[in-house]
């Protein structure tokens, strides 16, 4: 027997923050974190700033107060779905539809260059480059896409983080940006854009533009096809 998720009105939300914003312990790690992860760059012509939701604010938060979420499974991204503006793909409800996959696969697995990519392990490599790198933008526009600033259906959203970080090290700023995340468009809902996604190797949602996991990026562009 399946469960019913119980959605979060957003006075639960604010109230749930307010909650937070009494702990000593999650007070210092959020002033620690957003030191780390707050860009020190601002929106430009190209790339946009996420808007800071309450929803976006009681994902962070969530996060700060149970940071070992991955140990624990799916635990963390489980409860994302009781946030207004978030929904659960009921199609792929189960992690192990995804197996290995990550936001890439589930966005552009039906692109003849990405199948073609994921044959060899050299040309997988190179493509994972082109979309995770510096030269995102050479690599997206070679594949057929150009920035718009006028949205619609199927566009390619990408999340971009200007956080650098070693294993062991602290986090260091970034001058440029680099690709975390990749969504579609979904629809848009009068001044709101809805994105599908796939959070990591967790489960794919449709989710209000800026409600992304925080280390999947601070920023955003959006492309669409030219061809």
């Amino acid at each position: 027997m399946s469960s019913v998720t119980t959605k979060l009105s957003l006075s639960e939300v604010q109230l749930e923050l307010t909650g937070f914003m009494k702990q000593p312990e999650i007070l210092g790690l959020m002033q620690r974190t957003r030191a780390q992860f707050k860009p020190t760059v601002t929106s430009s012509a190209v790339i946009h700033s996420l808007s800071s939701s309450p929803q976006r604010q009681w994902m962070w938060l969530k996060h700060l107060s149970n940071p070992d979420h991955e140990k624990q499974g799916l635990a963390y991204f489980n409860i994302l779905e009781r946030l207004p503006g978030v929904a659960k793909l009921a199609e792929f409800r189960h992690a192990n539809d995804f197996t290995g996959t990550m936001c890439d696969d589930y966005i552009f697995r039906n692109e003849a260059w990405y199948r073609e990519a994921m044959r060899s392990p050299e040309r997988k490599q190179a493509m994972k480059t082109g979309l995770f790198r510096a030269g995102y933008h050479e690599f997206l526009t070679e594949k057929g896409y150009r920035l718009t600033d006028r949205p619609g259906p199927e566009d390619i959203v990408v999340y971009f983080t200007y956080v650098y970080a070693l294993p062991g090290e602290p986090p260091q700023q970034r001058q440029a940006p680099r690709p975390a995340h990749y969504g579609k468009v979904e629809r848009i809902d009068g001044d709101k854009i809805v994105v599908r996604s796939k959070f990591g190797h967790s489960y794919a949602y449709t989710h209000e533009l800026e409600l992304i996991p925080y280390f999947f990026g601070s920023h955003y562009a959006i492309y669409t096809r030219t061809t």
